[in-house]
């Protein structure tokens, strides 16, 4: 039978389970964000590439294919993550990097857009690996110790946009292919330590049977909103990843549109958000964590994102565009803080459910956040604006990631979270 407690003790942070479980997960994010990092890139491009359109009107097809991937995560994370509650993490997480290496091959191939859209379903399919790997790391250990391990698996994916990016753009010269080819061999191989070396974490008596209702999710997130404490943080969570949605969607259309970057310029800002979150997640966690709890380490990550994102609508040169990113990518401390403050108030036997409804709130943002995000460049950059704005979708980010940080301000720890900072 599952168990309702909300810290498993069994596994230790630094007990065998843990030094040879998190490597491979902090490895598991940092191939998968390098595959997604190599292509981020190149979506100009590759869109160029079988739609010749203006780089507005590209911006609108990009933001299609973003939420066609949020789409299908939407119905399809909680199932994933349900099933990864009930027959364990490790066949999810193969299962997942096999959806993402075919729909990058299918990338590779397209000719025409419905086949860019085909490819992007298929990873929004079974796009669950970051996911998964985050319901390992829930599995390890006591409150304290999760949010360490949410901070390096984060460091993993903050690392990957430094590789990946680089990478694409590097690739860039020699066509989209070379590049996408690369991104379904890392998956590939991802698939492959993970099946192979990976050690399951959640044993059998803390897996629970499949219910068809947690699978939905919508009532699956209102489930967990009626846990004590996860409704606001679901709330700030979904004003905080729709504001992020102006960077994810927006950035490479807005650098060339306003800077003329090249697609290798977007790959190294790219590149140097990602150091800057590794340093972040890893560095800058340890040390907070000695004097800040998770709530007020979340406050101060979302006050960092949200000035971030003024900054970049408001600079008019490349220079202090780069310089912006500083407190920007400083503001991902906010991530790890956010896991851990929710994980600590869901039972252990949910944990996976948990990773698949924070899935679902961003594949809602992700919906939502194309249209509005891109409708705002489109707007910002074209002659209907009364002044030249293509920095609006920052402005729109700026203003929800900051209502995220008020509602924030009167989170507090639980007596867990209290016990483990100091």
């Amino acid at each position: 039978m599952s168990t309702t407690s909300l810290c498993p003790s069994a596994t230790r942070e630094h007990g065998p389970g843990a030094k040879r479980v998190l490597p491979l997960l902090f490895l598991t994010c940092l191939l998968d964000a390098s595959g997604v990092g190599l292509i981020v890139p190149l979506l100009p491009t590759l869109i160029g590439s079988v739609a010749p359109l203006a780089v507005r009107d590209a911006a609108t097809w990009g933001a299609a294919l973003v939420m066609t991937f949020a789409l299908l995560q939407l119905f399809f994370s909680p199932v994933l993550g349900s099933l990864s509650d009930r027959f364990g993490r490790r066949p999810v997480l193969v299962l997942a990097m096999l959806g993402f290496a075919l729909s990058y091959l299918l990338l590779a191939l397209a000719d025409s857009l419905w086949m860019l859209f085909l490819g992007r379903a298929l990873a929004g399919l079974t796009g669950a690996s970051v996911a998964t790997a985050m319901a390992c790391a829930a599995d390890l250990g006591t409150h304290g110790q999760r949010t360490r391990h949410f901070g390096w698996l984060y460091a993993g994916l903050a690392l990957g946009m430094i590789l990946g990016p680089a990478l694409g753009g590097l690739l860039a010269v020699h066509g989209t292919t070379l590049p996408l080819l690369l991104a379904a061999g890392l998956c590939l191989l991802n698939a492959l330590l993970a099946g192979l070396f990976l050690e399951e974490t959640l044993p059998p008596t803390r897996r629970r049977r499949l219910d068809p209702r947690r699978m939905n999710a919508l009532r699956s997130i209102s489930g967990l909103a009626r846990q004590p404490g996860v409704g606001r943080l679901l709330a700030v969570l979904a004003l905080v990843f729709l504001g992020l949605q102006a960077v994810m969607v927006v950035w490479p259309f807005f650098v060339i549109e306003k800077f003329h970057w090249s697609s290798a310029w977007i790959g190294y800002s790219l590149a140097l958000y990602g150091v800057l979150a590794v340093l972040a997640q890893t560095l800058g966690v340890n040390l907070c964590k000695r004097r800040l709890d998770d709530a007020r380490l979340l406050r101060l990550g979302l006050a960092l994102q949200g000035c971030g994102l003024l900054l970049f609508a408001l600079v008019d040169s490349s220079f202090w565009l780069v310089c912006a990113l500083l407190p920007f990518a400083l503001g991902s401390l906010a991530t790890p803080a956010m896991q851990g403050l929710l994980s600590a108030r869901v039972p252990v036997d949910r944990q996976g459910e948990l990773q698949g409804v924070l899935s679902s709130l961003m594949s809602l943002a992700a919906i939502v956040g194309p249209p509005l995000m891109s409708g705002l460049f489109h707007w910002g950059s074209g002659p209907l604006a009364p002044v030249p704005l293509a920095g609006a979708p920052f402005l729109a980010g700026a203003l929800l990631v900051l209502a995220g940080l008020v509602l924030a301000w009167q989170l507090r720890p639980t007596g867990e979270e209290r016990s483990w900072t100091g």
